[in-house]
């Protein structure tokens, strides 16, 4: 199992919001099995297939993408909401990396899926079960008032369905991908990030991966136009990621195709989705002590996740 760089205590710096340490910055840069990443571009052509991640949950996002965004946006107990879990990414790697984690899924098929994952990782770290650290739940992404109260949320990370690229089931209600038409999936979409920015803590942030779409001749900014309602909501940018997308399911073994109609329509290959970090306003909650890191992952530490956070 992977094992980060330790946390050094009695530093000069201490963050509210995360757990590294500055004085590091050359150890998490050359860390030959898990560097920081600390430029705008991502690539991982090698998604981690490791405690019991897998590719064959289509659009879900590689594991080193919200890995990336927990070690750098939360700290050791806290708590990361992912409100579109699908098969369970995101509380897969709050399991390793010991934050606690709460998983919303409109799809109850799904979301036993996730359950299955999310358990086994626990299980690989010897950590306690789903209901002790962790709560996946069958919820609507747009309304998380039966889960989550005002500002109890560290962190938010979300990869929303891409309108109607993928389709997720057929037709749930709440489900983005089946959204009627672009403006409806946009309204979703916004109602989706006013509940996030609602749970959010003062000050901490939210990690959202989104693509672009190509319809009718057409290019549908999802990107842009997520960003723009995030911001207009109240969200204050913090980061702009271009992530580059490699092996993409729907493309693989179709290269020759891809690329003509790429030269018969005139358009270009997506081979980027955006990770945009936004931050709550207010000030981050201060604290008085870290958590002490005992473990590489110290879940006997962390504060239970109750019924209603």
């Amino acid at each position: 199992m992977r094992r980060p760089v330790p946390v050094v205590r009695g530093t000069a710096h201490r963050s509210d919001t995360h757990d590294l340490d500055p004085a590091l910055w050359r150890a998490y840069d050359e860390d030959p099995d898990d560097p920081l990443k600390f430029g705008t571009i991502w690539s991982f052509p090698e998604r981690d297939k490791s405690a019991g991640h897998k590719g064959d949950y289509r659009g879900n996002f590689a594991p080193q993408v919200p890995r990336q965004c927990i070690r750098r946006f939360s700290r050791v107990g806290d708590l990361v909401l992912d409100p579109f879990l699908g098969s369970g990414t995101t509380l897969v790697e709050c399991a390793r990396l010991g934050r606690r984690g709460v998983g919303v899924e409109l799809n109850p098929t799904v979301l036993e899926l996730a359950r299955g994952r999310v358990h086994g990782a626990l299980a690989e770290v010897g950590a306690p079960g789903p209901g002790a650290l962790h709560r996946l739940v069958l919820g609507d992404a747009r309304d998380l008032s039966e889960h989550l109260g005002d500002s109890s949320v560290d962190l938010a990370v979300a990869h929303p369905p891409y309108h109607g690229i993928i389709k997720y089931s057929d037709g749930l209600p709440g489900d983005l991908s089946c959204a009627a038409n672009y403006p409806a999936f946009l309204r979703s979409l916004d109602q989706c990030f006013a509940e996030v920015l609602r749970v959010l803590k003062p000050g901490r942030h939210f990690c959202v991966l989104l693509g672009d779409a190509w319809a009718d001749g057409e290019l549908i900014p999802i990107g842009f136009d997520g960003f723009a309602a995030a911001r207009a909501l109240g969200f204050v940018p913090h980061a702009v990621v271009i992530k580059e997308q490699h092996n993409v399911s729907g493309k693989r073994g179709k290269q020759g195709i891809w690329k003509w109609r790429s030269v018969r329509w005139g358009t270009f290959l997506f081979q980027h989705e955006y990770l945009f970090v936004f931050r709550k306003p207010g000030r981050p909650a201060r604290r008085p002590e870290l958590h002490p890191l005992v473990s590489p992952v110290p879940h006997q530490e962390a504060t239970p996740c109750p019924t209603k956070c």
